[in-house]
Formats: C-alpha cells, sequence, structure tokens
C-alpha cells in the first residue's frame, strides 16, 4: 500500500515495474492531483479509469437540466439521487436504463412536489445525454474490435472528425 502523502506513489509503481507502470489505475476521487497522479503511475497505452470525475459531471449536467426545466430543487438532492438513479438504471431490466431513469426520477421528484411531467421530462434528457455520450465511444469500439491498436494520432484523427 502506498501513501501518497508520504511518497510520490507514481513514481515508486514506476520503480517497483521496471519503469514500466501499471496495467489499470482507477481513480475515485475526481479531485484533479489525484488523476494526474493516476495517469503518471499508469503504463503508457494502458487504461486510468476516472469515475468520481464523471460521476460529478453526470450530477451537475443533471442539475443543469433541472435549472433549465425551471424545477427549484437544491443540488444537494441532486448528489443523493443521481447515485440511486445509476444503480437502478444499471438494472438489467431495460436497455441502457430507458424507463428506469425516468420512473426513479418520477418517484423522487414527486416527492418534492414536481409536478409528473416535469420529473419525467428530466429523466429522458438523462436518458438522451447517457446515449449520445455513450455513442461518442463507438468509433473506439470498432477500432479495437478489429483489433486495431489505439495511438495519439487515431485518437486526435477521430475527434477532427467530431
Amino acid at each position: 500500500m502506498l501513501n501518497g502523502s508520504e511518497v510520490d506513489a507514481p513514481l515508486r509503481i514506476k520503480e517497483l515495474t521496471g519503469r514500466v507502470g501499471a496495467d489499470v489505475s482507477i481513480e475515485i476521487t475526481g479531485q484533479y492531483g489525484a488523476i494526474h497522479d493516476a495517469i503518471r503511475a499508469t503504463a503508457y497505452n494502458s487504461r486510468v479509469v476516472v469515475s468520481g470525475f464523471f460521476h460529478l459531471i453526470q450530477i451537475g449536467s443533471q442539475v443543469a437540466l433541472a435549472r433549465a426545466l425551471g424545477l427549484p430543487i437544491d443540488a444537494g438532492f441532486f448528489l443523493v439521487v443521481v447515485p440511486i438513479v445509476n444503480i437502478l438504471a444499471m438494472l438489467p431490466v431495460s436497455f441502457s436504463g430507458i424507463g428506469v431513469r425516468e420512473a426513479a426520477y418520477l418517484y423522487f421528484l414527486t416527492q418534492l412536489g414536481v409536478e409528473r411531467e416535469s420529473a419525467i421530462a428530466l429523466g429522458l434528457l438523462g436518458s438522451v445525454i447517457v446515449l449520445v455520450t455513450g455513442l461518442s465511444g463507438v468509433p473506439f469500439f470498432l477500432l479495437l474490435r478489429s483489433g486495431g491498436k489505439v495511438e495519439a494520432a487515431d485518437v486526435v484523427k477521430v475527434e477532427e472528425t467530431l
């Protein structure tokens, strides 16, 4: 176990792996320094999983959608409810959580007095965001599925076409 406050963890990981680095690094806090360290500790052409940061972005998007719909809901509500809704949406009962997400928002938001239509609209907009952002990974999936390796130049080419 390495304590990042006592040692330069990425440097120590590189030393332990013969200057190669970890095959996979998982960072769950979403803090910039921790994300940076995870990237530094990981071998070239390996994977860094950054979940906390993306969950905060997703929560922020739900807050923004609620504001756009004119819903007077405190951001703290979404810090609690969005992770619950995400867990429910992962249940294997529908495609990509469609229907489950809307039902969950309907339940939680009507408890606050939000109208049914607005609750369902927020759930639907959330589903659209999940589907659109998920589709952005299709070019990488197809490239890797065909046995190709993703190089930095390939990422630039894909970004230029988007």
